[in-house]
């Protein structure tokens, strides 16, 4: 993802510009550069968070003892239209870093920097850890995936009538639900 980023700066900085009618450095101090500050972060403590050695007992004097923590599964992300980078690419960032496999579901949106979060996601990153839904998903068919697929936690955005059914659907099927939607903190 970093060397994706790294790669396709010119690209997401000109798309945000367009959107948001700032000019490409600004966008690059306010938005780009701390996502690569949080990117770096999660980097320098991403051995820490795996592969722990732990003292080994004596009767097994020549084996190792390691703990591998284990992802936690399937993370749904919505994103939303207001400021997709933030809200896709950051949580992004942290459920790759914890091994889960991602669904990044964005509001529905015509924007420039969608376009070159879609170029970069489907270009750069593999299918099998990360797979971006086209269009904003009807409830009906979130609840499928509820059902039907092992999601263990959605982080949530959008702070629309759709985010409040899919507060109650993570709670009927038992999942981790994250709300940051604006004014809105669960």
């Amino acid at each position: 993802l970093k060397k994706a980023l790294e790669l396709e700066k010119t690209t997401l900085l000109v798309a945000m510009s367009k959107d948001f009618g700032i000019s490409e450095e600004q966008l690059e101090i306010v938005e780009y550069s701390p996502l690569m500050r949080e990117l770096d972060q999660v980097l320098l403590q991403y051995k820490s968070w795996f592969d722990q050695s732990l003292d080994t007992p004596i009767t097994n004097l020549f084996a190792t003892s390691k703990v591998f923590n284990l992802p936690m599964g399937t993370v749904v992300i919505f994103g939303s239209r207001q400021d997709e980078l933030a809200t896709l690419l950051y949580p992004l960032i942290h459920s790759i870093a914890g091994g889960n496999y991602t669904v990044l579901v964005p509001e529905a949106s015509t924007s420039s920097t969608l376009a070159a979060i879609e170029y970069i996601v489907n270009k750069y990153l593999h299918p099998s850890r990360v797979f971006l839904a086209q269009r904003e998903l009807p409830i009906s068919q979130i609840e499928q995936i509820y059902a039907n697929h092992g999601i263990d936690m959605i982080f949530d955005s959008r702070g629309s009538e759709s985010s409040k059914q899919n507060a109650a659907l993570a709670s009927k099927y038992g999942v981790r639900y994250v709300s940051n939607a604006p004014g809105k903190n669960v």
